[in-house]
């Protein structure tokens, strides 16, 4: 299993157990989620699901997955994200609060050579709306800057290049493995969904 996917699913295994070992409730949920990353080689329109476990309280601890996709631009995105949200109502009311989180994602882009490698900063807001003592609906809207961390070209004689283009590792014997970059960006981004409360 590639370690994109196998970081989420432990993650989301640990923040259970530690759930369920405290006795803390705990949410799972899922929704849709939009996304229009302004990135330095595309700007794409992501659309896409997103799973995800949380604790529960007026201070709450989150892991996410998302997978999203521009058929269009020839992109496709696969994230992890973990943070925190904090509300000042209680559970069982409309609730209104923030978010916080840090990502990581896999960014595939049709023309490039390899896949790119992003770190991720995301903060927003929420709204909450309960559906009886088991479930709520909830719309989630924010913002995300991407850094692309992809590994730089490697030159012949071993030295790394973050140069692209005609030139790269030409004082150093050459491309030995080039990577392309899908460059740093902000993206707004909207999400709703349906939360199950355990």
């Amino acid at each position: 299993m590639q370690d994109s996917v196998r970081t989420p699913i432990i993650s989301m295994a640990l923040l259970l157990l530690c759930a369920c070992q405290s006795g803390t409730p705990y949410a799972l949920y899922a929704g849709a989620v939009r996304s229009s990353p302004s990135l330095d080689v595309v700007d794409a329109d992501l659309r896409g699901v997103a799973v995800g476990l949380q604790t529960v309280g007026e201070a709450a601890f989150f892991t996410e997955v998302r997978s999203t996709s521009d058929s269009e631009e020839g992109l496709d995105f696969f994230e992890w994200l973990f943070g925190g949200r904090w509300s000042s109502t209680e559970l069982g009311a409309p609730r209104i609060g923030g978010q916080f989180d840090i990502g990581l994602a896999r960014g595939d882009l049709d023309g490039l050579r390899n896949s790119s490698s992003l770190v991720s900063v995301g903060a927003g807001v929420f709204a909450e709306l309960p559906l009886g003592a088991a479930a709520s609906l909830f719309a989630f809207g924010g913002g995300r800057y991407y850094l692309d961390t992809t590994e730089p070209t490697t030159c012949n004689d071993g030295t790394k290049s973050s140069s692209t283009g005609s030139g790269t590792c030409s004082h150093h014997g050459g491309i030995r493995h080039y990577n392309d970059y899908i460059g740093d960006g902000f993206a707004p981004e909207l999400a709703i969904g349906i939360r199950f409360y355990f």
